[in-house]
Formats: structure tokens, sequence, C-alpha cells
């Protein structure tokens, strides 16, 4: 049985006919959208009466139309209606406030969605159980379930990406732009997809000569946004100079038969490259940007300059570091990076500014433990190439041997990369 509700402050007071919400008058444009759908819908559209319709009710029709359409694969239900009429069972719901009609027309799909960010969580943590326990069964039934929610997706997208583009070409609405524009800027997760489909593809050998293949496209369209970035230098350089503060190389196209240094210095001067990176970024600088050590090294610094900001930046309201350092990581894939990483990183807010005199005391106090804890435990777990080297030099059998082959190399190259001072 059902408890009776409680009188709130809200309605206290209030007979029972006051306190109803207000019901909302029936339109004559809506009268008219039931018409124009009861052409295509017929019978079905007897749940709803022209004489107490409203544009809310002939929207949510319409949409509950669409799906069934979509499901019995007969679109041409909705395809049917002209554009005309298209506009008239809109126009309605368009006029609710509140951002109506865009709240309804999201609403099952980011309910699927949210469904699906549901069940794949779930899945996944029984997945993990499973292979925790052994069970082959539950394995295999979760494995099934999570090709089947992937693949969902893969529907979802195909028929979402094209429209967003499309729309986003032709929209004046800013919220769609900006969420176009950060969804597609991803370059470097876009890099790791593509190397995990071609692992995971049959035969993508095959493929080695296609001009569409992955690798191919990736390359053209990293070629077209430098030609467009260089474009952008010329129009509008002030919005690109607080990137170009913080970075230490910019890229131009360059070709076989001409080096680009002229129009490099051009943009370099342009944008103010390199004013505030943590490195040394003038024309005098000795270390060699190309070598294993120097790239991974540069990762590095950057990462504990970025660290350093962003604690600086929170402490009024957060001035335990620890917690500040973990907080610059969640969210992000390094969000359960172990406690020594954490501390390896939290040890350089301490340090001075990084320059080639105090070098050594980065290297030995931030920079060496940080490199042990995350990327070079053991020769069976260390993925970077700069550290597998040493691990693969002859001698090297043990930690400790390895710390010692590695600690000069961080010192020396640091103190290259450091500015002056």
């Amino acid at each position: 049985m059902k408890s009776k509700s409680k009188i709130s402050p809200k309605n206290s007071g209030k007979t029972g006919a006051q306190s109803r919400k207000k019901k909302r008058e029936p339109d004559a444009k809506a009268g008219e959208a039931l018409k124009i759908l009861s052409v295509f819908c017929g019978p079905a559209l007897r749940c709803l009466s022209a004489k107490t319709v409203t544009s809310r009710d002939v929207l949510r029709f319409w949409m509950d139309t669409a799906i069934a359409a979509e499901r019995s694969g007969n679109r041409q239900v909705i395809e049917k209606l002209t554009s005309v009429e298209m506009v008239k069972v809109m126009a309605g719901a368009a006029n609710e406030p509140d951002s109506f009609l865009a709240r309804e027309l999201s609403a099952p799909a980011r309910a699927i969605t949210n469904a699906i960010g549901c069940v794949a969580v779930a899945v996944e943590a029984a997945a993990k159980a499973a292979g925790d326990a052994k069970r082959e069964d539950w394995r295999d039934a979760t494995a099934r379930v999570l090709d089947q929610l992937d693949f969902a997706l893969a529907l979802i997208l195909r028929n979402l990406g094209p429209l967003v583009r499309m729309r986003a070409r032709l929209s004046k609405h800013t919220e769609l732009l900006c969420d176009t524009i950060t969804n597609g800027l991803h370059a470097g997760e876009t890099v790791r997809l593509i190397e995990r489909l071609h692992s995971l593809q049959p035969g993508a050998e095959a493929f080695k000569n296609d001009r569409e293949n992955s690798f191919a496209t990736f390359a053209w369209d990293v070629a077209n946004l430098v030609d467009d970035l260089d474009r952008l230098v010329e129009s509008r350089a002030d919005y690109l100079k607080p990137a170009g503060r913080d970075m230490n190389a910019w890229p131009i196209l360059r070709f076989r038969h001409n080096d680009g240094k002229g129009r490099f210095e051009a943009v370099a001067d342009a944008v103010e490259l390199g004013a505030d990176h943590p490195l040394d970024t003038s024309k005098d600088a000795s270390f060699r940007p190309e070598t294993p050590m120097v790239r991974y090294l540069n990762e590095v610094v950057w990462l504990f300059h970025c660290v350093r900001d962003y604690v600086a930046a929170i402490k009024s309201w957060c001035p335990d570091e620890a917690q500040a350092v973990q907080q610059y990581f969640s969210g992000s894939e390094e969000e359960t990076l172990q406690p020594k990483v954490i501390e390896a990183v939290r040890s350089c807010i301490s340090l001075p500014e990084l320059r080639k005199s105090n070098a050594p005391d980065w290297a030995r106090v931030a920079v060496l433990p940080y490199v042990i804890a995350r990327d070079a435990r053991g020769p069976a777990t260390c993925m970077e190439p700069a550290l597998k080297a040493i691990w693969n030099q002859n001698g090297v059998k043990s930690p400790a041997t390895f710390k010692s082959r590695l600690m000069p190399q961080v010192i020396r190259t640091l103190t290259s990369l450091a500015r002056p001072g």
C-alpha cells in the first residue's frame, strides 16, 4: 500500500485544486501539426484529439513514431514529410520555454548513451571478477555483451558524426560549434586508436599501399591542419600566442628543396615561441631534439611545469600539495598512478625554476624518482625507447645497475635542455 504524502511547506495551506499544476492549453498550431501527422500515421493518432492536443504532445508522438519506424526499418513514415510540414510539426515545440524542443529531442539519445555507459561499467567490473575467479562462462558472456555495446556505439556514431559535422558547418549555435571542435581535436588519442585498430584488424598489412588506410588518412589530416595553422598565423597570431609561449617547437610544412627556415623564424616571432616554456628555447640551445632521451625528458619536464602551475593556481582553496597533485591527474588516464609516482611529481614543487646550474638537483630529487617509479620498474614492463635502450645494455641485470647508468644520462640531458643560469 502506498503511504500518503506529507504536506510540504511548498503547498501547505492550499487546496488540492489550488496546488495542482495549471493544465496546458491546446493551441491551433498543434492541431494543424496533428493533421499533418495523421496523413502518415493514420490510426495510431487516435490517442490524440485535435481539440486538446498541445505542441508538446505532437512532438512526443512524432518522436515515438520515429523510434518505432527505426526499429521496424520503416523510415519512410518520417521521411515522407515535406520541409514545410516538418516545420509545422516542430514550430510549436520550438516556441516552448527552457529549450524544450532541444531537451526533448536529445532525451532519448542521452538516456540510451547513459544506459550504455552504466552497463559498460558494470559488465567491465563483472568481466574482471570473472577473470579473477577463472570463470570461463562469465568471461565469455561479458565479452559478448561488451562487443554488442561497442557495436551499438559504432552504429550511433555512424549516424551522429556526419550529422554533427554537417550542422556545425551551418549552425550559429556556439555550444554545438565548441563541442564539435573540442571532440575533434585529440590528435594524440587518434594515434593510439589507429595503432589499436591496426593491431586488432585481421589482414591489416593488406592495406599498406591503400591511399585511404588509417595511417595515410591521418598524415593527410595533419598536413592539412598544419597548412591551416600557418594561415591562422597570418590572421590570428594574437590568439595563437598563449599556445606559442608555452611551446618549444612549432609545426610548419617543409619541402625537399627548401628548409623553410625563414618562414619558421617569422612564425616563431609572431607567436612568441617558447617565451614561457621551462626549457631552453633560444637559438643557442645545444640539445638535439630528435634523440629519444631528449624527447622523453622534454615531456617529463613539461608535466612537472604544468603540475607546478596547477598547484599554485589552486593553493587558495587546496593548500594540501599531495591532494592538489592527485586532483591534477583526476579524470585522466593517469588517475590511478602509484603513490611513488605521485610523490615524485610532488617533489618538483619545492624546487626552484629549472636552470643549468640546478639540473643535477632536479634529476636526483624529482626526475629520476619519477622515471623509475613510472616507466622503468623493470625490463619486462618498460616501453619507453630511451629507457629500454639502457635496460638492453650489456651488464644491466638489476635495477641498481640500471639506475647507475640512467643517472648520468638524465643529468647530462637535463643540463643541456635547461635554460642558462
